[in-house]
This record gives structure tokens, sequence and C-alpha cells, in this order.
């Protein structure tokens, strides 16, 4: 697998470093082992997909949670991990690796991008995990697993694609507004394709409840500065 060194800018960078851990985001210090990193992978292509940073440390300091971008010396430094990600079948093809450099910032950091998988992907230790929240968790019980095979195997109704133009999610400022907010460092067609929430230049069902829900929230968060603003005067 080609792998590739972004430079992005300091402003990216400490956009990256504020960003919150949510549904399609972790984060990972540089000690992170290969077997912890194996059950993030799993969890992300077991659900929806999502990104994982590898090189952002955190502690508590004087004001609260702080992060610090302290990244991998060289690209051979990630090694370990990325051969337990390449070693986690049938995964190949779902994923992709970048290593991000800034002006100013220490070092490399790895991002993982991942697309949720047609197969049930196990962790280095056995066992399957799905996203919850900012958590990757295993699945627990034959009856669960069970259910989310049948579910990796059914095409569902989001999925369908949807005769609009592209530019529909790709254009779309709430699209744009909530990659900002979630994936400071992606393109909105090259992260949508990822996400398969475009497909063959096709927004699917999904891409189009995402957008949707996106401009919604965008509106909501403008009316309640509105508020405030008027508020205070």
């Amino acid at each position: 697998m080609d792998i590739t060194v972004t430079e992005i800018s300091p402003e990216q960078a400490r956009t990256l470093l504020g960003i919150d851990e949510n549904h399609f985001i972790d984060l990972k210090g540089l000690d992170v082992s290969p077997a912890n990193i194996t059950k993030a992978v799993s969890g992300f292509a077991n659900t929806s997909g999502g990104e994982i940073y590898v090189g952002v440390d955190e502690s508590i300091g004087s004001k609260g949670l702080e992060r610090t971008w302290r990244g991998f010396s060289n690209v051979e430094a990630a090694n370990g991990l990325l051969q337990a990600i390449e070693g986690m079948a049938p995964l190949a093809g779902h994923y992709e690796a970048t290593f991000l450099t800034a002006d100013g910032m220490s070092g490399l950091v790895l991002h993982v991008t991942l697309s949720k998988t047609r197969d049930v992907i196990n962790a280095s230790n056995g066992k399957a995990y799905i996203r919850r929240g900012a958590q990757s968790l295993p699945i627990e019980g034959d009856e669960v697993l069970q259910r989310l095979k049948y579910d990796k195997g059914i095409s569902s109704f989001e999925d369908q694609l949807v005769d609009a133009d592209p530019a529909t999610i790709t254009n779309s400022e709430g699209i744009i507004d909530f990659l900002l907010q979630v994936v400071p460092t992606a393109e909105p067609e090259v992260w949508l394709e990822k996400q398969r929430l475009l497909v063959k230049r096709r927004p699917t069902v999904a891409g189009i409840l995402l957008s949707a829900f996106a401009v919604t929230n965008r509106t909501r968060r403008r009316c309640s500065t509105t508020k405030a603003t008027i508020g205070e005067s």
C-alpha cells in the first residue's frame, strides 16, 4: 500500500487538536499498542467507518483536558501499527493511511481512514467491535454478533443511489460546516466517497439525509447565537 505524507497548515493542525472524539473520530497517543489500534479499526469498520489519528497525546492540565501533537519520528516508526491493521483480513481495500505534518508540530501524525465493510472485522484478540459514540465496544454474545452479520449482509434503504446532482451534497453548506467541525482535514467529495455517501458521482439516500441534517443543525446554531445576541442587547 502506498503511503503518502501530507503537509497541513498550522491552523488545520490546531483544529485537529481541538476536535471532539465522536462516532466518526478517534484520537490516539503515540504509545498506543497495535492490539488497541485494531479494536478501534474493528469498531469503525463494523459500524459507519471513520477516522483515526495516531500521535495526539492527552493530559489533564490547569485548563482541563489538553492535547499535544507528538507524532512519529519517521514513517518507519509506525510499521508495527500498520502491520497490525494490514493483518486484519478481510480489511484490505477498506482503509487508507497517510501521515500528516505541520509547521511547528513535532513528528508525523498517522491518519487512518476507514470505510464500513460488508464483512465482520475482528480485532487482533479475535473479538468484533462496534462504534458507539466515542467508544469502540466489544460485541458480547452470539445473538448480537449474528444480528451484526445480518445487518452487513442486507443492503439498506440508506445505501440506495439517488438521481440528483452530486453538488447537492458536495457543495452543501451544511456538509462543509460539518466537515470543518468533525474532519477538518477532509475535502467534501473525497470524504463523501470514502464513506460511500457519494457512489459513482451519485449521492446515496444517507448522503442526502446527512446533508439535510447538517443544514438543520447549522440553522439551529445560528438561531441560538442570534437569540443569545439579542438577549445580551
